[in-house]
This record gives C-alpha cells, sequence and structure tokens, in this order.
C-alpha cells in the first residue's frame, strides 16, 4: 500500500523507530538497519548532503531508544563482569551501547564507560572491578593506534 511521501513525513521518527523495534527482533535488525543507517547517514553528512542536526538527531534517538531497552534488561546471570568504553580521543559510541545491550540480552553484567575513556586511573577501575573481559573500541585510526 502506497501511503504517499507527505502522509510518510508526517509520522514522527521516533514512532518509525519505536514500531520497527517492536516488529523486528533486536538481534538482525540493529546491526543492519539502525547501525547500517547511522553509517551512512555520516557518509551524508561528509558529503554535505545532510546536516549536523540530522545526523546528531538520528544519533540521539537511537541512543534514547537503546538506553530504554538496556533499562528493561534483567537481571544479571553469569557472574563475569564486563567493561565496555571508547578508547581515548573516540567519541563514537553507538556500537558500544549496542553491544552493551546485546551483552546484557545475555545475560553479562556489563559497565558501561561512555566513549573517549581516559586511561589515567583506569588500573584502579580493573583492580576494584575485575572484570573478565575490556572491550575497548575505536573506530578511527588516530584512536586504534596506540593500541596496536
Amino acid at each position: 500500500m502506497d501511503i504517499g511521501l507527505h502522509a510518510l513525513m508526517s509520522i514522527s521518527p521516533e514512532k518509525v523507530l519505536n514500531q520497527a523495534f517492536g516488529y523486528f527482533h533486536l538481534k538482525p535488525f540493529a546491526p543492519k538497519v539502525l547501525q547500517r543507517g547511522l553509517s551512512e547517514l555520516g557518509d551524508m553528512w561528509y558529503r554535505n548532503e545532510a546536516t549536523v542536526q540530522q545526523e546528531h538527531f538520528t544519533a540521539a534517538l537511537a541512543q534514547r531508544k537503546l538506553d530504554t531497552l538496556i533499562a528493561a534488561t534483567p537481571l544479571p546471570v553469569h557472574p563475569q563482569m564486563i567493561i565496555m568504553g571508547g578508547t581515548p580521543g573516540e567519541d563514537h559510541y553507538f556500537s558500544l551501547v549496542l553491544m552493551t545491550l546485546l551483552m546484557r540480552r545475555h545475560g553479562f553484567p556489563v559497565i558501561y564507560l561512555g566513549a573517549n575513556v581516559p586511561l589515567m586511573q583506569f588500573d584502579e577501575t580493573l583492580t576494584l572491578v575485575k572484570p573478565a573481559l575490556i572491550v575497548l573500541s575505536a573506530q578511527q585510526l588516530k584512536t586504534a593506534a596506540p593500541f596496536m
């Protein structure tokens, strides 16, 4: 059924996203649609085909939805703690938030530190938390290079 461009534009992006999350399974939907869509929107911004406001609005909308889903996950069933964060200077965080959600849905306790995690005092955090796994994400060569 063709609802027409005008009708489609009148639907709020948040409503579309909520309906998509309700309809599709998270595992294939998030990486194939959400992550890919945000990546393509970033490319559009780079080519000056989308504004910074459009890119930030869309990323914030997806982030809010994932945060809501993370907050609704059941209590962990596995004892192995996982720490996730972005490397110093890395501002990209969506993949980490998505991975946090997926790991929590599998019953793992995850401490998400956010993007651009400074390494000062990181050893103190590791000593205190004693994680079984540390995931540091870098999506740019300049933020990954110090760890190679």
